[in-house]
Formats: structure tokens, C-alpha cells, sequence
């Protein structure tokens, strides 16, 4: 360890004196990821005189560990003709990873400097949907026609590539040489071994290909299903145009977990989700829930000050003081209170269901989930998980109402204390439309991704849309029902006439209240 950090400081004064042959030798000895730790701090000037001292093949490979904000420093510093140099050299899925992460300007200028056969193999990828095989496949692969024998596929594969590299190929794929479809894929071992007379045929093994427009997760799926390394992706004419590798993959679901720890609180335990407990899903999400609920007292907070802005001007033909227990009274507490917490109810339960989407749609990704059995298990302890979180939620809910009205009585002088029972009976409405509506957006959350996964289409691209739809509907028909159940009978009971002259102002305030969805 003493040796490397020795060897490594040692670079900076090589680069410094222009020492090509020794900085060339040092950065062979590590990875350039071990390299770029060491030097990310530097200078970007310093940083630029290393990469010039480099091969271009040397170069390229360190600039793709940089981050996206040197990336652009480094580039802004470089002529036009080293930008070229530096792209050439990189994979073409590696040069659209970079490209994504920098900014529209310089995105452009390195097209520009790229040179015709670079910039045409940036375009081509970058004209399929980010989600598809067609955006992820390298464009440099390996083939071999079906009518060759070994000897002759040796020869071919020379003219290729060469044979160190050759090692590291994880497969070779087999076109029929009169149509140029394909037709299957050979193992460079079976070259190595195979005799020199043998037709390649005798080694082809068949598999399903990649489409072009399929969704990115199918190559995950395949690839497990086949446990090869690398699978041929085909156009509308079945002809090789690219191939997804392994190590894109992981990388791609390495980031939609990162992605999916950040938006939806999933559990980081190293276990899978099938070995996780209830109790571990359920302390990771509820924080975050409850987080938000007690925040969206700001909003409650907001809308009632307003209401009793209104009430003061007897906009509901109520006293300001709430001395008195009248129907228009007790309306307006019905109101005001349900707009201010209808909000936080379809937010949170909209975030409850997203947290239970995000966790399935990583768990089928990585294939933890599937149609025989885990279907079932899956949604029964989803279900518990979210009967855990409502009986939570409830609780904390109702608090919230009862101390946020308690709070305006106090600090706003209102009396409040005839009209407490009304009070409880709302903030008991709202809570159990938490817990109902939690439970109904968990089991929307849950349903959508396993319903993709069963019919072949991926749960990510539709549940958060859907989900927030249903979950936002259902959510206020709910709580508005409920309110109007225990609300309209005390109407009733003190009579007509005072609540017809409500009705057109609570409808207007109805109609135009906010809805804030925190939906992550």
C-alpha cells in the first residue's frame, strides 16, 4: 500500500517534468479509477496536461471515471481535434453515458468535433427512447457467417479483433450469410478448441434475441435466462445492429436502485426483497411518510388562516369567535377542514403507493419476483406492511388536525371549546380516510407493477401515472363521502334553510381548493 501511494505521488512531479515514457509506465501498473481518486482533486489545467500525456486510448478510458462537471472543464480546455481523439476511442455506449450527464453546449461541440464514423454511431443510439435496448446496445461487436469453418472463423475473427482482446469477448454471433439474418451465437473457447475442419455450425447455440424497441429490463431477463454475457440486438429485418453486455446491466439497475433508495425510502440491508421483513419495510417507510404529513400542516395551516379570513368577513355567515354552535358553524369546520387536510390525505397516500411500486418494480428487475407463488407473497405482505403504516398514519393524523385547530384557538383567540365534539368527529373522518386510503394506494402499488411484469410490459413506465390518477380520485371521493355521511344528517337536523345559503359559497371554495401531491 506504502508502494502505491508512493508511486502515485510520484506521478504529479512526472507530469509536471513532461515525463511521457514514466507517466505512460505508471498509469499502466493501476486501474484508472484508482488513478482518477488520486488526482481528482488537482487542478483542471494539471488534469489536462496529464490527459495530453496519455495514449488517446490511455486518455479516454480516464476521462469516463471523471464526473460530469470535470468532464466539461476538461473538455472546454481541449482543441477540437483532442475532443475527437478522446471520443474515438471510447464505446459508443460509454460516449452516450457521458453525453447525457453534460451539458446541451457542450454535448454539442463534441458532436461537432467528432469525426463522421463517431458522431453517425452517437446518432444512431441516440434516436431510440431512453427506456429501449435500441438507446443501451454497444455498436461494436463480434460476428462470423454460418458457412465458415473453425479455421476459416479463426482467420476472420484475426481481421477483427485481436487475440488478447479475443479472450475477453464474451460471444460471437452467427449470421446466414445469404440474408444477413441472424441465426444464433458461438463461444470463443469453442473456437480456440474446436478442429480447424469442423463446420461452425456444429457449435452454434440458439437463443431468443434483443429487439431494438424492447424495453431495456427484457435484456436483464434474457440474459439470466440464458446466463451468457453479452446477447445480439436485432432490427426489423432480424440483422445484427448492436449488443447489450452484462456489465451495462448492472450498471443500469445499479443506478435505478440508487434512484429508488432516494425516492421511495427501500430498505439498504443487503437483503432481497422476499428476505426482508415486514417490520424492516415498514420502519424505512414510515419516517418519510409521517415527515410528510406533519410538513403538510403548513398547508392546512394556510388554508384554514384563510377561511377565517373569509369567516371574519362572514363570507360563511358565521361569527369569527365561534361562540355559538350553529349548522353554519359546524358546515364551516366540515369545510374548512376538509380542504385543508384533503391535500396531505391524497398526498400521502399517493407517496405510500410509491414507495410500494418502486420497491417491486427493483424487486422484479433483479428477478426476485416472479409469476409462480412470490405473486401471492408479495401482495400479502405488502398488505401487512400497509396496515402497519395506516394504523400509524392514523394516529399521527389525528393529532395533527386536533393541534393545529387547538393552535388558532389559542394563539387566534377563537373559542372553540362548544364546538370540540365536531372537532373529533372531523379529525377522526379525515385520519380513517389515511388508513383507507393508504391500504387502497399500497394495493394499487403493488397490483400495477405485478400486472406489468405478468403481461410483459414494464411496471415503471405506467404505474406512477396510473397510480396517482386512481389514488388522487379515489382519495377524495372517499373523504368527502365520509365527511358528507356524518355531516349532512346534523344539517338536516338543524335544518334546510340555513345550508342552502351555503351551498354556492362552499362549492366555489370546493371546486377551486389546492391540491399538493408529494408524490416522489
Amino acid at each position: 500500500m506504502k508502494r502505491e501511494e508512493t508511486l502515485l505521488k510520484g506521478l504529479g512531479k512526472f507530469i509536471e517534468e513532461r515525463n511521457i515514457q514514466k507517466v505512460r509506465k505508471l498509469f499502466e501498473e493501476f486501474h484508472e479509477s484508482d488513478i482518477y481518486d488520486h488526482i481528482k482533486e488537482w487542478p483542471i489545467e494539471k488534469i489536462v496536461l496529464f490527459l495530453r500525456l496519455l495514449t488517446e486510448d490511455e486518455a479516454s478510458d480516464l476521462f469516463t471515471e471523471m464526473e460530469p462537471e470535470q468532464q466539461t472543464k476538461v473538455i472546454n480546455s481541449l482543441t477540437t481535434e483532442e475532443i475527437a481523439d478522446l471520443f474515438e476511442e471510447m464505446y459508443t455506449d460509454e460516449a452516450i453515458d457521458i453525453l447525457e450527464d453534460l451539458p446541451e453546449k457542450i454535448t454539442s461541440r463534441v458532436l461537432k468535433a467528432a469525426n463522421s464514423i463517431t458522431r453517425d454511431k452517437i446518432n444512431k443510439i441516440l434516436r431510440y427512447d431512453k427506456n429501449t435496448v435500441g438507446y443501451h446496445m454497444v455498436l461494436e461487436f463480434v460476428t462470423l457467417t454460418d458457412d465458415l469453418t473453425i479455421k476459416q472463423s479463426k482467420a476472420s475473427l484475426k481481421k477483427q479483433i485481436n487475440k488478447e482482446d479475443l479472450e475477453i469477448v464474451g460471444n460471437i454471433f452467427v449470421y446466414n450469410k445469404q440474408t444477413e439474418k441472424f441465426v444464433g451465437y458461438v463461444e470463443p473457447d469453442d473456437i480456440f478448441a474446436g478442429e480447424d475442419n469442423e463446420k461452425i455450425t456444429n457449435y452454434i447455440e440458439k437463443i431468443t434475441p434483443l429487439k431494438v424497441s424492447q424495453h431495456f429490463y427484457k435484456a436483464q431477463e434474457l440474459m439470466t435466462q440464458y446466463d451468457i454475457p453479452s446477447m445480439p440486438v436485432l432490427d426489423s429485418q432480424q440483422k445484427i445492429v448492436g449488443v447489450i453486455e452484462a456489465e451495462d446491466v448492472i450498471e443500469k439497475y445499479k443506478e435505478a436502485d440508487e434512484a429508488a433508495y432516494e425516492r421511495a425510502a427501500i430498505i439498504s440491508n443487503g437483503k432481497t426483497y422476499l428476505e426482508s421483513k415486514v417490520t424492516d419495510i415498514f420502519k424505512a417507510r414510515v419516517p418519510w411518510l409521517i415527515s410528510l404529513l406533519l410538513f403538510g400542516a403548513l398547508t392546512q395551516i394556510v388554508i384554514i388562516a384563510f377561511q377565517l379570513l373569509w369567516a371574519h368577513h362572514n363570507m360563511f355567515n358565521i361569527s369569527s369567535k365561534m361562540e355559538s354552535i350553529t349548522i353554519s358553524n359546524i358546515a364551516a369546520l366540515s369545510v374548512g377542514t376538509a380542504l385543508s387536510v384533503a391535500s396531505s390525505i391524497t398526498g400521502t397516500a399517493g407517496n405510500s403507493g410509491s414507495q410500494t411500486s418502486s420497491t417491486l418494480v427493483r424487486a422484479i428487475a433483479l428477478g426476485e419476483i416472479g409469476p409462480k407463488g412470490s405473486y401471492t407473497y408479495a401482495i400479502k405482505k405488502e398488505l401487512i406492511v400497509s396496515l402497519l403504516i395506516a394504523s400509524t398514519i392514523f394516529v399521527v393524523s389525528f393529532i395533527r388536525v386536533i393541534t393545529v385547530w387547538a393552535a388558532y384557538g389559542y394563539f387566534g383567540k377563537i373559542k372553540t371549546v362548544k364546538s370540540g365534539e365536531y372537532l373529533i368527529i372531523i379529525a377522526i373522518v379525515s385520519s380513517a380516510t389515511f388508513f383507507i386510503t393508504i391500504i387502497f394506494g399500497n394495493f394499487i402499488g403493488t397490483a400495477l407493477p405485478l400486472i406489468g411484469h405478468k403481461y410483459g410490459t414494464d411496471g415503471a413506465i405506467f404505474s406512477g401515472p396510473v397510480q396517482t390518477t386512481i389514488v388522487d380520485l379515489t382519495t377524495i371521493i372517499i373523504y368527502f363521502a365520509l365527511t358528507s355521511a356524518i355531516f349532512i344528517p346534523i344539517a338536516d337536523a338543524h335544518g334546510k334553510e340555513t345550508v342552502a345559503t351555503l351551498m354556492p359559497s362552499i362549492s366555489a371554495i370546493v371546486q377551486n381548493s389546492p391540491t399538493i401531491n408529494y408524490n416522489l
